[in-house]
């Protein structure tokens, strides 16, 4: 079984939008790499042994299902941590 030695370092607070995006993508990230990325299970347990302080607290309100299936729980997550508009002026566009 592959490693996790970096888990330590990720946790999520419950802070905010951007701190649950960032959460959710070192996770799947560290399963790509780690090689278990495909173990959609592992990685929900995963997540859940790292939350922690508003998280772990609105995680343990969620229905069963929610914690139980990884695509639900990160749609509950999102939902739950919506991102922050950023002001249309604080924006970099792209030329096309």
């Amino acid at each position: 079984m592959a490693s996790t030695g970096n888990s330590p370092n990720i946790i999520f607070r419950g802070i905010d939008g951007t701190e649950a995006e960032e959460f959710i993508a070192t996770i799947e990230e560290l399963a790509f790499t780690e090689g278990w990325s495909k173990d959609r299970e592992r990685m929900l347990l995963f997540a859940r042994s790292r939350l922690r302080h508003r998280a772990l607290r609105w995680f343990a309100t969620l229905e069963q299902s929610k914690k139980n299936d990884w695509d639900l729980f990160v749609e509950a997550l999102f939902n739950q941590y919506p991102m922050v508009d950023v002001p249309a002026g604080d924006e970099i566009s792209t030329p096309v």
